[in-house]
């Protein structure tokens, strides 16, 4: 039998359970609850590394739910999934040869936090700007205007 590393509950209705096989589990609670035995029970995910065989030091979900982090213990390298489909959609990799230490997800925010020999990396999205400009002469009318 793995050993449980972490236990992780989301504000819905399921929880990630981290092992030393190597795989993060996705369980409804309900059903943990009613079964009373997690090994008797099926997880609605499993997620790996089947790549590189990576070990979980942290994982931990996204605000709303729809995705998992997953850190490696060996390299400091984020793995994000999507909740539903279990599909592997990002991976994010910070300094070589740093041990990670510990993840974060922001509650509200596309943003991701982890740390390691003491230094704190921010994960996000890249803010695209959107600029526009307007003719020096330009007017803006108050109402359409019919032209004939």
């Amino acid at each position: 039998n793995p050993t449980i590393f972490a236990f992780c509950f989301h504000l819905g209705q399921y929880c990630l359970i981290n092992t030393s096989d190597r795989i993060i589990r996705i369980y409804s609670y309900t059903e943990m609850l009613s079964c009373g035995v997690v090994r008797d029970l099926e997880p609605k995910q499993k997620l790996q590394d089947l790549v590189n065989k990576s070990l979980w030091r942290k994982c931990c979900w996204s605000g709303d739910g729809e995705y998992i982090c997953g850190a490696s213990s060996r390299q400091h390298s984020l793995y994000i999934w999507e909740t539903i489909s279990g599909n592997l959609v990002k991976i994010l990799h910070g300094t070589k040869g740093e041990t990670l230490a510990d993840v974060c997800w922001h509650p509200v925010r596309p943003i991701i936090a982890s740390i390691s020999s003491g230094v704190v990396s921010i994960w996000s999205h890249s803010q695209v700007e959107n600029w526009s400009a307007f003719a020096p002469d330009f007017r803006e009318l108050e109402e359409n205007v019919e032209y004939h």
